[in-house]
């Protein structure tokens, strides 16, 4: 009887430590708890001998349980594996950051794992080391490991048929006069989903009364290669996704100092007309190749990092402080010192932002909306969502101001980078879900207009080159289509899922992205 129990108790362990593995949005802390207490209780129960020896056969079952770690840290923080922007951060390196920020996932894996693997120790001994249950779980924990499974499907999977190599467009230039002043923000993980009501309630009101002033795009969705910060600035600003060379970029020794370099790029155009160029972020520049990037493309002043908090007194850098970033509020009182710094200019000016606030799995607060005056971490998405897009409108009001004392016209381009992290967020409506943000406001041609065409991050930047009438009609650029004026995406064509079928297998298409024959920009 006593065994029966604990086999029990071991089996009830195993399952709850399985769930967890399995279910990213199931909350760890209570399940975790009890699968711990059962744990414990049946190893009581049993008593010394089912752990006194390992049997051959339990070696690869811990190999798999340790080899599912990384895959549970990864799945629970981001919602899903994409081993597209795995392979790219392993290559372009992750500097200024670190593991802190899903520490506790990593955790959660660890000690899921761990649990699993000593109750299948005890129930392998308890019931008589049946033959086929090690060589079974481990067969289960291995089919249930997402990074193998992709690589393993990687293998046998023949490319489909492609032609998007030769889509590729290299937009020409011609643009109209004048040149107005351009201000683009990405909105960290503030995608569409936020805009429902009914599930998100005025989290997003702010974003829809300055819509209403612009042009609005509300079905951008989110294709292979552009689902990450990086990924997503290089759609929009390229009209291609990354894509990695095989299982690795092999992009060679100046992987850092050339990023796509026979493509063009928005940097490249702002360049070639005279811009005043400016990107600013709050962490350093060269995590995942930002900084390699911009610079390649005509972007060479870059504010990040240290650059940003060396504008700023110490103890107000302390209080912005936030794991390895700075807050958005920092960022965005750094992006008011650098047009003042460059508003006397005669040339016009160029600012591109990126944020960090509503990120996911966790947010984070800037210091005026914490009861410390502190930035801080948050779970409440939805909220750091509302207080990074007021900060934001805030900063484009005092902008709108100072383009009128320099005579000149403004456009805004508000973007969320890539659909939010946040594996635990409520689903919005169909209308809603799996979109990014995307409003364009300056142009009085397009006031309140909205387009509902599908279509990608990569029709972004040749919509905002026809918005800004900058290349003859129909527009493409990259591997986008103008919404504006071009008959038909890519998205339109085949589908996100068809389109996304096609980008992961074409190696054709990857090779050209990243060819390099001497033609990049540099940073002149």
């Amino acid at each position: 009887m006593t065994d029966l129990i604990s086999i029990s108790f071991l089996a009830l362990s195993l399952a709850l430590a399985g769930a967890i593995i399995a279910r990213h949005d199931i909350r760890p802390d209570k399940p975790g708890l009890l699968a711990i207490v059962l744990l414990v209780a049946g190893a009581v129960l049993a008593g010394p001998s089912p752990w006194s020896a390992l049997p051959l056969s339990f070696l690869p079952a811990m190999l798999a349980g340790l080899l599912l770690v990384p895959a549970v840290a990864i799945t629970r923080s981001f919602g899903r594996i994409d081993m597209i922007a795995i392979l790219f951060h392993q290559d372009f390196g992750f500097e200024g950051a670190s593991l802190a920020g899903i520490r506790n996932e990593i955790t959660t894996g660890v000690l899921a794992a761990t649990v699993a693997l000593l109750s299948l120790l005890g129930l392998n001994a308890l019931a008589g080391s049946p033959a086929l249950l090690l060589p079974g779980a481990t067969v289960v924990m291995l089919a249930a490991n997402p990074i193998l499974r992709h690589g393993l499907a990687r293998l046998p999977t023949r490319p489909k048929d492609s032609d998007l190599a030769n889509r590729l467009v290299d937009p020409p230039l011609a643009p109209s006069e004048p040149l107005p002043d351009i201000l683009i923000v990405y909105l960290e993980g503030t995608d569409r989903r936020f805009a429902d009501t009914r599930v998100f309630g005025q989290t997003y009101a702010g974003l829809a009364e300055f819509a209403a002033e612009g042009l609005s795009l509300t079905r951008i969705g989110q294709v292979a290669g552009t689902n990450w910060s990086v990924a997503g600035m290089t759609a929009s600003q390229a009209g291609v996704p990354i894509l990695p060379r095989g299982f690795q970029f092999k992009t060679g020794a100046d992987k850092l100092s050339r990023f796509m370099p026979d493509l063009h790029f928005l940097g490249d155009h702002l360049a070639a007309l005279g811009y005043e160029r400016h990107f600013l972020v709050g962490n350093e520049a060269d995590f995942a190749g930002t900084g390699a990037m911009y610079r390649t493309h005509c972007i060479p002043e870059i504010t990040s990092g240290k650059t940003v908090t060396s504008l700023f007194p110490p103890d107000e850098v302390m209080a912005a402080q936030v794991s390895w970033f700075m807050d958005d509020q920092m960022v965005l009182d750094a992006a008011r010192k650098v047009h003042a710094r460059l508003a006397p200019s005669a040339n016009p000016i160029a600012l591109i932002v990126e944020t960090i606030g509503p990120h996911g799995p966790k947010g984070c607060l800037s210091r005026r909306w914490t009861t410390g005056g502190k930035a801080e971490e948050t779970h409440d998405i939805a909220h750091s969502v509302e207080c990074l897009t007021t900060e934001v409108l805030e900063l484009v009001e005092d902008l709108r101001a100072a383009t009128v004392e320099r005579r000149r016209q403004l456009r805004v381009v508000l973007l969320s980078d890539h659909l939010n992290h946040t594996p635990s967020l409520a689903k919005a409506g169909p209308e809603f879900e799996g979109y990014n943000t995307a409003i364009l406001w300056g142009d009085p041609r397009h006031v309140g207009k909205v387009i509902d065409r599908p279509a990608s991050m990569m029709d972004l930047y040749p919509t905002l080159l026809d918005w800004l009438g900058w290349s003859p009609a129909p527009v493409a650029a990259g591997l986008g289509r103008s919404l504006l004026s071009a008959p038909q995406t890519l998205v339109e064509e085949f589908g996100l899922a068809g389109l996304d079928a096609m980008l992961v297998s074409d190696a054709r298409l990857a090779a050209r992205l990243w060819a390099d024959g001497g033609k990049g920009s540099g940073s002149s």
